[in-house]
């Protein structure tokens, strides 16, 4: 119960909820305070003269445009714990402010200018309107959805390093509805952005925040001899492995993932990805995946592996990520795509795969960019040659093809492993019979659809079998498809 003094008559409030009220001239949280209100709600009165300021956080339950604009002015750490709906926003010189919050949705456009801001949305961050970033360095950790165009102007978008604590990995997911344009001044920059860089043993990498004595991405490390890689060329997804962490300027983090979905994108600035610097292992590039209908512009797609700082040839640069680019039209691009290790004991490189609609297979290249790598480095999910032992028609149109042995790692969707999607003949004696895809595998089944009835070719020897509209090694790459046969339309 609540005792209030007042001649209201207040009969007419059962059944209304009651929130608390704190009123102040104005607020200073500061010196690395931490303040919460709860659920109440703040009213200040002169916000302009209110701060919070760096190593300091205000916590509240609601907030307006206006109040936001001008507590993050001071550098601090502004947390609204409930849902956050402007019909706008414009957040300008803010030299360096944080805004934590569950969900965020901005009605209309949205601009940042002259600003450093983080904004922690744990939801997708909506602006059904345009946005616009101008002059200014903006981290996200949510997925962002425009529905307008986005434009960035001399400003830098990215993310965070992942969280060794929780296993988080934080990708920079864009989804535009019109125009994506990037200026020569600007990038989608998520470098040192993937799996933290370690200060020895465990390392931590992908695609499940593993901890391997050493991993690698789209290439296997120099010291390293058998297969660490992780990921397909045809899906750029994720995160680079972290290296040697040493310091702040030496951390060895990997490349981060962007993944940007969009009716055009002009890219005249930089997408960047790649791995940082480590003391005894540079990160592993990330990942760069477009689906766009058109892509224009001369700038740079980058998820390169980070160098090492020792001289020891005992250890390693980061290995080349990966990069995929499906665009009905990619001609008014004139830029550049790279996945490649740096020349600091030289790892394998990464992918770039690149697929047009009307071309029934894409294009893969795998450039070092001059850095000649150790053979078999950059190693192509192969199916081998393998005889069949059984065959099972295990519902119709269903077939299990089984082989001797346990030759295979089993699928997995959510981390990308096993074979799904690679093509594969049931009669490695010639290369005239049909090819089927394989949809799923265990260690030594695989399941393929088809009508046909595949009874008659227990005892083959079956083979997988990549095909490509044309392939590009070049840079000192060295590309191993192990015993598949390589199929290149256009040679």
């Amino acid at each position: 119960e609540l005792t209030i003094y007042t001649a209201d008559d207040l009969v007419g409030v059962i059944g209304n909820e009651l929130i608390g009220v704190h009123q102040f001239e104005t607020l200073t949280v500061t010196g690395g305070a931490k303040v919460d209100f709860g659920e109440d709600r703040l009213v200040i009165i002169d916000e302009v003269n209110s701060s919070i300021d760096a190593g300091s956080r205000l916590t509240v339950a609601q907030a307006d445009e206006t109040f936001v604009k001008n507590m993050l002015h001071n550098n601090g750490e502004l947390e609204i714990t409930e849902a956050v709906t402007f019909n706008s926003l414009e957040l300008s010189d803010i030299t360096s402010g944080q805004l934590v919050a569950p969900s965020l949705t901005v009605l209309g456009d949205m601009t940042i200018s002259n600003s450093s801001v983080e904004l922690l949305v744990a939801l997708p961050l909506t602006v059904p309107g345009d946005m616009t970033l101008s002059n200014s360095s903006v981290k996200l950790v949510a997925p962002l959805e425009v529905g307008g165009d986005m434009t960035l102007e001399s400003s830098t978008l990215g993310s965070q390093v992942g969280d060794k604590t929780t296993g988080d990995i934080y990708p920079l997911d864009i989804n535009v509805t019109g125009l994506l344009s990037i200026d020569l001044g600007s990038a989608l920059d998520v470098s040192g952005q993937g799996y933290p860089g370690s200060n020895g043993s465990p390392y931590y990498g992908g695609p499940d925040f593993g901890t391997d004595p050493i991993l690698c991405h789209g290439g296997i490390r120099a010291n390293i001899t058998e297969d660490c890689t992780y990921g397909r060329y045809q899906w750029a997804r994720f995160a680079g492995s972290g290296g040697y962490y040493y310091n702040s300027s030496s951390n060895g983090a990997g490349g981060g993932i962007v993944s940007i979905i969009a009716n055009s994108v002009q890219l005249d600035g930089a997408i960047r990805a790649d791995g940082l610097l480590g003391y005894y292992y540079g990160g592993s590039g990330g990942s760069i995946h477009l689906d766009v209908k058109t892509l224009s512009g001369q700038g740079e797609l980058s998820a390169s592996g980070g160098n090492m700082y020792t001289s020891s040839w005992s250890y390693s640069a980061g290995t080349g990520g990966r990069i995929s680019i499906y665009a009905e039209d990619r001609t008014g691009f004139t830029g550049s795509y790279l996945a490649a290790s740096e020349d600091n004991n030289i790892a394998g490189a990464g992918t770039v795969y690149l697929q047009d609609p009307v071309e029934s297979y894409g294009h893969l290249v795998v450039d070092n960019d001059g850095n000649i790598a150790n053979d078999n480095s950059t190693p192509i999910r192969s199916v081998g040659r393998h005889t069949i032992t059984n065959v099972e028609e295990v519902e119709s149109g269903v077939w299990r093809i089984e082989v001797a042995d346990e030759p295979w790692r089993p699928s997995d969707a959510m981390y990308d492993w096993g074979l799904d999607g690679i093509s594969v003949d049931l009669d490695a004696s010639e290369d005239s019979s049909a090819l089927y895809v394989i949809e799923t595998n265990t260690a030594n089944e695989l399941t393929i659809y088809t009508a046909d009835d595949l009874v008659g070719v227990i005892g083959n020897e079956l083979i997988g079998v990549h095909q490509f509209e044309t392939l590009t090694v070049t840079g000192g790459a060295k590309v191993d498809f192990g015993e598949d046969r390589l199929v290149i339309i256009d040679e």
